[in-house]
């Protein structure tokens, strides 16, 4: 029995408490850096998948999976959000293209 409990207590030396993990968590978290950037990624995958649905609206799935493959998907995706910005229905914007 001492033998067991001798062994626990070697392995928890190295283990935060309880206490020490919701610090070290609130602090990360807290961290604005590690925010922004938690946020762009939020957005920008909300982003890709929105543009992924207008485009299969405005062109087919078929036409829509080309866009995606292609090395331009990312330009693509930048217009869009900029006709956006600007007033424009994304949509419309790439079915009048």
């Amino acid at each position: 029995m001492a033998e067991v409990l001798e062994q626990i207590a070697g392995n928890a030396e190295g283990m935060m408490s309880a206490n020490e993990s919701i610090r070290a968590e609130q602090a990360r978290v807290d961290d604005l850096v590690t925010l922004v950037d938690q946020y762009r990624d939020v957005r920008d995958r909300a982003d890709d998948q929105r543009f992924e649905k207008i485009t299969r609206t405005a062109v087919g799935d078929v036409s829509a999976q080309q866009l995606r493959e292609h090395d331009t998907w990312g330009a693509l995706q930048a217009s869009l959000a900029g006709a956006e910005r600007a007033g424009y229905d994304p949509t419309d914007a790439l079915y009048q293209a």
